[in-house]
């Protein structure tokens, strides 16, 4: 199965939803006073592990919405603000982790009250910024262009090699054949530097510009 923009679309949210789960599990109990001593370890075991997926999925959100293709001003415009939020998010979320680790204390000590409060915030909202930042990515460039871009190149190779070996063919069974439209046919022969006379009973006539 070909890795298509859609696909990877589905699978990001499934990796994105599972990496949570546990998280959410775990702040859940936290949030409601719970013992970290009743904790089994293998699932802080299985937290860090989500963590460390997460950076992956960050990794792969971060290729998918930078190589989306826009062809409009306003795509452009909100693929660069997509853009901007992601980066703001990872430095806002990372920075402030870094920092602490550096000078050996723990969050809270860090940082002031609203600093640890914006944080915590960054991080609540990280799945959802970073999903929908792929759902906006895929809305503007829900194809594979690479892919599309190879299929109209064989179809035109395919049609000049039939053209060079003054195969008859009418436009509507070649339309038929490679499952495209026949205005589709006409532009490929078109951009072949040949023009097209539909003549009687439908065969196709080569005329050199």
């Amino acid at each position: 199965m070909r890795l298509t923009r859609l696909n990877q679309l589905w699978v990001l949210i499934f990796l994105t939803a599972f990496s949570t789960c546990i998280q959410y599990a775990l702040q859940g109990a936290l949030a409601t006073d719970a013992e970290i001593a009743a904790f089994p370890k293998l699932l802080w075991t299985a937290d860090y592990v989500a963590w460390a997926g997460r950076a992956l999925i960050e990794a792969w959100v971060l290729a998918y919405v930078f190589t989306t293709i826009y062809h409009t001003n306003a795509h452009r415009i909100l693929i660069t603000f997509v853009e901007i939020v992601l980066l703001t998010l990872i430095a806002v979320t990372l920075g402030p982790t870094f920092y602490a680790i550096g000078s050996g204390q723990k969050m809270y000590e860090a940082l002031s009250a609203e600093g640890f409060w914006f944080w915590n915030f960054g991080i609540a909202s990280y799945p959802s910024i970073m999903m929908a930042a792929t759902g906006i990515a895929y809305r503007i460039m829900p194809e594979d262009r690479v892919a599309r871009v190879d299929e109209d190149i064989g179809r035109q190779q395919a049609i000049a090699k039939m053209l060079r070996l003054a195969d008859p063919k009418t436009i509507e069974w070649l339309a038929e054949h490679f499952k495209v439209s026949e205005s589709t046919i006409i532009t490929d022969i078109a951009a072949l530097g040949e023009s097209v006379e539909t003549a009687k009973g439908g065969k196709v006539q080569l005329v050199d510009f």
